[in-house]
């Protein structure tokens, strides 16, 4: 949902995922992103729409984002996903920024989007976001030259790396869930020893 305001610029409210995805079938040459938390169901979606316009090996796609182990591990970016884009869209850049906190969007010179929302299908339809999409030629050039200059202070993410973190991800995943089950079952085990001494308190106070 967009709420005009002039022709250059308009107020962007949640949800705003239809806008987003017309923005990235109109781009002929460039989609930038920076975005902390980045989800597979968006990512599909890009792949999606750039596979259908047959637009495979004419646009470069560039993304930024923070790859914290914790955001690994919890799932906030879907590093498996990011190895899946930078398969399939050959013209392709992962950068690693750490301390990334902002959200901006860029399609080619014509659209900037600067938001509050994630690049994840929680701050495209589920989440209350806010934000603005510029189309002044100016601004956007701006926000362009901006994020470009974000993306040359991190790292590029090849895809060895790419495919060697999902690996290690899902095993520490793995790794961890055995290790909450251990820590779960030990907890039980103390709870119910608990209880019964409880309860062999009980019986001792009884008349």
């Amino acid at each position: 949902m967009s709420t005009a305001v002039d022709i250059s610029v308009e107020l962007l409210e949640s949800p705003w995922a239809t806008t987003f995805y017309n923005l990235v079938s109109t781009a002929e040459e460039e989609l930038l992103v920076a975005s902390p938390f980045i989800g597979n169901k968006p990512l599909e979606k890009i792949i999606e729409i750039i596979e259908d316009r047959q637009s495979l090996d004419s646009v470069y796609v560039s993304i930024v984002t923070n790859l914290a182990v914790d955001s690994l591990l919890q799932g906030s970016i879907d590093i498996a996903a990011l190895l899946h884009l930078a398969q399939s869209i050959p013209n392709s850049t992962i950068t690693y920024l750490p301390s990334l906190h902002a959200k901006v969007y860029v399609v080619d010179n014509k659209a900037a989007v600067i938001t509050s929302a994630n690049l994840t299908n929680s701050g495209l339809v589920v989440n209350h976001e806010y934000g603005v999409l510029l189309r002044d030629p100016t601004l956007v050039s701006k926000v362009r030259t901006d994020l470009t200059r974000f993306a040359s202070l991190g790292n590029k993410v090849s895809l060895d790396t790419l495919a060697a973190l999902t690996q290690a991800t899902q095993e520490l995943k793995a790794t961890r869930q055995e290790a909450d089950k251990s820590i779960k079952t030990k907890l039980r085990a103390a709870f119910e020893q608990r209880k019964e001494a409880a309860k062999l308190e009980l019986f001792k106070c009884r008349p």
